[in-house]
């Protein structure tokens, strides 16, 4: 089975005011995708809250990107990631919520993915090198764990 990705973020737009970035989210059983607007400094802030993540047994970070007011258009992303145990192995509990003015309705998904620090650290490589322009692209794999 191949490995699931747990987020993959794509700018689709960019100007001088804000980033439009494409997110989807998967586990190997749930998958999601939405649309969202971002502030231009969007991945240094991201990259902020997870390099060298996780510091400590029992550390955890919660992180939102884009929009979570029910009255403004642009969906959102909230992640809350966790250390399971002294391995260092990292559970990710993802919310994706796709604009609700889209499909006439309010679209989500909710569910937890597993990486490994290694992933965190690969993914926040890859964020560093974006240059925020059309079709850049930063992936946080998965792990397949039971």
């Amino acid at each position: 089975m191949p490995q699931p990705v747990a987020i993959r973020l794509e700018v689709l737009y960019s100007d001088n005011h804000l980033v439009e970035l494409r997110i989807q989210v998967a586990n190997g059983r749930f998958q999601g995708q939405a649309d969202m607007y971002v502030a231009l400094d969007w991945a240094t802030q991201l990259t902020g809250r997870l390099r060298g993540f996780p510091d400590s047994v029992g550390a955890s970070r919660e992180i939102e990107l884009g929009n979570w007011k029910p009255d403004c258009g642009g969906g959102g992303l909230r992640l809350a990631i966790r250390t399971t145990d002294r391995a260092g192995h990292l559970a990710v509990d993802l919310q994706l919520r796709a604009c609700p003015h889209s499909q006439g309705s309010e679209e989500s998904v909710q569910f937890r993915a597993a990486v490994d620090p290694a992933d965190i650290d690969e993914f926040v490589a890859e964020l560093d090198a974006m240059r925020v322009k059309v079709g850049d692209c930063a992936v946080l794999m998965g792990k397949d764990r039971c």
